[in-house]
Formats: C-alpha cells, sequence, structure tokens
C-alpha cells in the first residue's frame, strides 16, 4: 500500500492531505499569534517572515551591529514586530537606539506604561524598555531589550504607524493607583501576580499574590527598600508571623499629602505563598469616595 495515499477514517471517510511540516507548523503559528478576539484586528490579516524584516515595514529600522533577525510578525498593517538576538547588553541596546533616532528628529516621550503602579506583573520592564516617537500621531517604535543567561540579548522591536491608536498622543491622566502608587517589582527568583486594585480621588490600593523562598520578614524589606526608594517614609513597622505591615507617609505629585500601609501575609496553608497589599490614602479631608477598579483573573500560581 502507498504510504502516501490517505488512510480511511473509521467509518470509511477518507483521511485528509497530509500537509508539509513547514507549512503546517507557520499555519499554526500565525494562528497563535493573531488569535481573534472582538474589537480585535482581523487575523487574515496577519503575516509572518522568518528570518528578515517584512518588506512589508513602513519605514526602515536600524539594526545594531551583528544583529541576527529572527523574523517579523505583522498583525495588520500598521503594527509588527521584530526579533531580534543583539550581542549587547539590554543597556547598550538601548543607548544604541537613542544614539540613531534622537538625531535623527524621534523623540523620547513618556511611556505611559512606567505609570503602571502597585505590584507589578513580571519582570521591571521600566529598565530595558523605551518608546520612541517621531511625532504626536506615530509612527511609533517601542524597543523591548531583556538580558538571557549565556544567551544573547532578546530585542523586540515593535512598530505602531496607525495615527488613531499611536502611544505617541498625548495622554490624558488620572488620578489612582497610576500616579499615587509607586510600582512594586517582584525579588528575584519569584513569581508576582497582581490581582488588580481600586482607584478614587482619595485612595488607590493594589493587591498581588506572590510564589518565593524568601522568609517573611526579608519580604516585607524588600518591598520597604521600594517604597523608600520611591521617597516614601515609614512611621511604623511590626513583624509576627504570619503577618508584616508598615505604615508611611509621602506626597504625591501634586504635593498632596498621604499616608500609605503596606501588609504580607504569608499563607499557613501554602508554603512559600504569600498575599500583598498596598493601599494609600489622603492623609487629610474627608473621604470623598467614587472612582474605579480593576482586576485580572488569575489561576494556577497559589
Amino acid at each position: 500500500m502507498d504510504e502516501q495515499q490517505e488512510k480511511p477514517l473509521p467509518g470509511g471517510a477518507p483521511g485528509p492531505q497530509a500537509e508539509p511540516a513547514g507549512e503546517a507548523i507557520r499555519e499554526l503559528a500565525l494562528r497563535l499569534l493573531a488569535f481573534p478576539f472582538p474589537g480585535g484586528p482581523d487575523p487574515g490579516q496577519a503575516e509572518l517572515v522568518v528570518g528578515k524584516l517584512a518588506a512589508s515595514l513602513p519605514i526602515e529600522l536600524p539594526l545594531p551591529p551583528a544583529a541576527r533577525v529572527l523574523g517579523t510578525f505583522t498583525r495588520t498593517p500598521h503594527w509588527s514586530t521584530v526579533v531580534l538576538d543583539v550581542e549587547l547588553s539590554p543597556q547598550e541596546v538601548l543607548a544604541y537606539y537613542r544614539q540613531q533616532l534622537l538625531p535623527a528628529g524621534w523623540s523620547e516621550p513618556d511611556d505611559p506604561l512606567r505609570h503602571a503602579g502597585g505590584f507589578a506583573a513580571g519582570m521591571p520592564y521600566q529598565a530595558n524598555r523605551v518608546l520612541f516617537c517621531r511625532s504626536a500621531r506615530g509612527p511609533a517604535l517601542t524597543v523591548q531589550a531583556t538580558g538571557r543567561q549565556q544567551a544573547p540579548t532578546d530585542v523586540r522591536l515593535e512598530l505602531q504607524s496607525d495615527p488613531r491608536q499611536s502611544p505617541c498622543a498625548p495622554q490624558r491622566r488620572f488620578p489612582g493607583p497610576a500616579q499615587v502608587l509607586p510600582p512594586l517589582l517582584a525579588p528575584p527568583n519569584a513569581r508576582q501576580t497582581g490581582l488588580g486594585g481600586s482607584s478614587g480621588p482619595d485612595q488607590a490600593q493594589s493587591t498581588a499574590i506572590l510564589a518565593t523562598d524568601l522568609d517573611l520578614a526579608s519580604l516585607a524589606r524588600h518591598y520597604e527598600q521600594q517604597l523608600e526608594g520611591a521617597g516614601w517614609e515609614r512611621t511604623d513597622a511590626g513583624c509576627s508571623d504570619p503577618t508584616a505591615w508598615s505604615t508611611w507617609t509621602f506626597a504625591a505629585a501634586d504635593g498632596e499629602a498621604w499616608r500609605g500601609l503596606l501588609t504580607v501575609l504569608r499563607r499557613p496553608d501554602l508554603p512559600g505563598r504569600y498575599l500583598l497589599l498596598l493601599q494609600a490614602e489622603l492623609r487629610d479631608g474627608e473621604p470623598l469616595g467614587g472612582g474605579g477598579s480593576y482586576g485580572v483573573l488569575s489561576t494556577g500560581y497559589l
């Protein structure tokens, strides 16, 4: 029997024709990368180019010396991501793009993602992520450089050219965690997942869950040092297993006086698991109420 012949399925129906492995992998990768969601881009517009820059890019992108181009994923005609391997440190990669783009008329505006306050998920992206803008309407180029052990730096160049959705447009600021709470990063080798929080004109809070090998006192000190680095002043503290807490005072960007509370709770039922809470409220004045909340769905961590 010819091995290439279709094999019948149960019930006598012929089996599907075998597809070349490379094409099947490419189709699967495109389908996964261009996962459809309501109101999102049409997955049929996606393009995956392996080993080189896509010819459809609207601008010429500078590449660091000896950079290896792994490929380009184009989600829409206005939104593409290029993946590189670069034999430079993340800081050197960002310095290279500043040297190339700023003299050419690009600017480095304040990246709105840097204002994400409270318990940050994942790694400290603030240190290795830069947004460049050609104008207030774009195009926008985000450079993300991530160091890897015993491997070249992973570099992602995200290019957005749709002026209607440009991150270069002036951002409207709202009060709440983004402006009141500093970003708090997980300790090394820990897994931190934000659970959300709430905000209003006179209060803000953020919660998270954490998996780490650190003891309660060391973990509390890890977050306290970040608050001190953000200009918060500790007024009191205590640690009695399973809870560590500290109280704070600080001034917001507009000069208003706030007070804060950090609580770290070790879960007695799960070793190495913690619940985290950071909250702040205006130091003086009656509560104004109002505001909003935000949250994420988290499973499988604790």
